[in-house]
């Protein structure tokens, strides 16, 4: 969706179709910040190009989008056991709100973290998440579908867990990050934190 999002935005300011490994390699900073470098030399548009973009991002959603299966089940578990759950991610404040309302998930999160549009920004956000709890950061697991959330995950000194049960996550470069598992089922997950919540509560 953001890739068909930022195409059309794109091709309405700057009259070019971009492809998915072009937009992919602009991935970093956030919604701004890439459509910021890639009107460098047209900074009024920007504003209006990030407008383009969050509409098609919002359309595209649909009716018909749901989590993954099993996501809600996890993040009601987690509730129930009291777990605080942040939300720590590369979009803007927009295109996460408009993501979090269309999926129906906003209630679940404590704390939304979102990208800088100077650039990633995904250790300090969780060192941020890691403040406001009042937490140490050893008792803290960071669940992600792409290398760079288990390299931030050990920069910021929380636990790596891999997610990599989405179509593009890459379970053998996860799995390169060492990271203290890896879930290429969504179902293998939620039953282990079953299990994890269940040690946690006999304690």
């Amino acid at each position: 969706m953001c890739c068909a999002a930022y195409r059309h935005a794109f091709k309405q300011y700057t009259d070019r179709t971009y492809s998915d490994a072009e937009l992919e390699a602009l991935f970093g900073p956030n919604e701004e910040g890439i459509i910021r470098s890639v009107l460098a030399d047209r900074p009024a548009l920007v504003e209006g190009c990030l407008q383009s973009y969050l509409t098609a991002y919002a359309r595209l959603h649909g009716d018909e989008l749901r989590p993954f299966p099993g996501v809600e089940r996890a993040l009601r578990m987690l509730s129930e056991h009291r777990v605080p759950v942040a939300l720590v991610i590369g979009k803007g404040a927009r295109s996460a709100a408009i993501s979090l309302e269309r999926l129906h998930l906003l209630s679940y999160f404590d704390i939304v973290e979102v990208g800088s549009p100077d650039g990633a920004i995904r250790p300090f956000s969780i060192r941020r998440v890691l403040e406001r709890w009042r937490v140490a950061a050893d008792r803290v697991a960071y669940v992600g579908d792409a290398a760079y959330d288990m390299q931030a995950a050990r920069e910021a000194g929380v636990l790596p867990v891999s997610a990599a049960w989405a179509p593009k996550a890459s379970s053998e470069n996860l799995a390169a990050q060492a990271p203290l598992a890896v879930f290429s089922d969504l179902a293998q997950f939620v039953a282990w934190l079953g299990c994890t919540l269940g040690r946690a509560s006999s304690s």
